[in-house]
């Protein structure tokens, strides 16, 4: 297995859009540039998405999934890497319409129920095993 790639060198990013269908990417043109963003390289040590988005470069040669969907049960994730506390990533236009697109992808249905145990939470057991995370 190999280890996680990343650094806050602040270098160029590019977040292609390879699943130009999905609603999360509407109103987002084929790359979205981002003049210096945190690198996080392959391999990334999450569980192997049910789909991806978003595809990132960097201007050192890095690559990465950015864009990643995992279903669970009835919800959706979404997760998304581009942003860091010392960039302006989070202020671009085209980030906030990826975060909008999100949201409104990832809400539930007005009718959704969601099955609880005895004390009305929700169970706590891992879909996937977490092993790595230690």
């Amino acid at each position: 297995m190999g280890a996680l790639s990343y650094h806050a060198k602040g270098e160029k990013e590019k977040v292609w859009v390879i699943n130009p269908g999905h609603p999360i990417t509407y109103g987002i043109n084929e790359c979205i540039e981002i003049p210096a963003d945190e690198m996080y390289g392959e391999p990334q040590l999450t569980p192997e998405p049910d789909q991806t988005i978003f595809l990132s470069w960097w201007e050192g040669g890095d690559v990465c999934r950015s864009g990643n969907i995992f279903y669970r049960g009835r919800g959706k994730l979404f997760q998304f890497t581009p942003g860091h506390e010392t960039f302006p990533v989070l202020y671009q236009k085209e980030i906030h319409q990826v975060l909008r697109n999100a949201a409104k992808w990832m809400a539930p249905s007005p009718d959704m129920i969601i099955p609880t145990t005895g004390g009305g939470h929700l169970c706590g057991d891992a879909r996937e095993n977490l092993d790595h995370r230690l």
